[in-house]
């Protein structure tokens, strides 16, 4: 949930209790809720791990409050620390920071700078993804954007990342259906151990997979070169017609 309430908090208690009461289910299971900065506080926070929450899922995008601002974020760098404090003191051991990459006045001394920001409150778990460039109203951000040379250096310095997650260092990769096609991790995927493919937002691949998104479509490719590995799809926002 990206604002959690009161409400919110009830109909969690209740659908983590239904689920127990009528499955069997792993004392080790991850169970994992996303939100942004200014929807969370310790005491919500305690109450997620009385309800056998394991994980937060934190969308910080940027730490650059005229960023922020100029996408509309409702947060700021000042709501950001007091989160990550927050999840800190709660108890909360495994938690989750998203950041996207290409963003109005970013550039790649600020992304670095940002990274290392984060890195010090040791987040097991680290998503950094493109900004989109398939909608139109790309287009209101794009004069304020990286240029494609510092882009594709924030990328290369992703892949340093990468490599260490092939020697261990991180449990957790977070990745769009564009980037399993690169060629670049597809040389590195030989070398990973994975445990389980996580499909989040999957009513995308019927909703998107046959227009503008293809590579949705193509996510069971990864059958091919990980045949023993489990899949999962989640979704929790699908349409009617998707449901179907």
């Amino acid at each position: 949930s990206s604002d959690v309430c009161s409400s919110d908090l009830e109909q969690i208690e209740s659908i983590l209790n239904t689920i127990r009461q009528n499955f069997k289910v792993d004392p080790k299971v991850e169970i994992c809720i996303e939100c942004n900065p200014e929807s969370i506080d310790e005491p919500k926070l305690k109450k997620f791990l009385n309800y056998g929450v394991s994980r937060i899922s934190l969308g910080i995008q940027s730490f650059n409050p005229k960023t922020l601002l100029r996408v509309a974020r409702p947060h700021d760098d000042k709501t950001i620390f007091k989160a990550l404090d927050a999840i800190k003191k709660s108890g909360f051991q495994n938690f989750g920071a998203d950041f996207i990459m290409g963003l109005p006045y970013q550039t790649l001394a600020s992304f670095k700078k940002e990274l290392k920001t984060i890195l010090a409150y040791e987040p097991p778990h680290l998503s950094c993804y493109f900004l989109s460039y398939d909608t139109k109203r790309i287009d209101l951000f794009k004069a304020d954007s990286p240029n494609d040379d510092d882009q594709i250096k924030m990328y290369e310095h992703l892949t340093k990342t990468l490599k260490k997650v092939v020697q261990g260092e991180y449990k957790f990769l977070y990745l769009s259906p564009e980037r399993l096609e690169t060629s670049l991790f597809k040389e590195y995927l030989a070398g990973i151990d994975v445990s389980i493919i996580a499909i989040d937002e999957a009513h995308c691949v019927s909703q998107w997979g046959y227009d503008f998104r293809p590579p949705y479509l193509r996510i069971a490719n990864l059958r091919n070169s990980l045949p023993n590995t489990p899949f999962i799809a989640l979704t929790a926002s699908a349409t009617t017609l998707v449901q179907k």
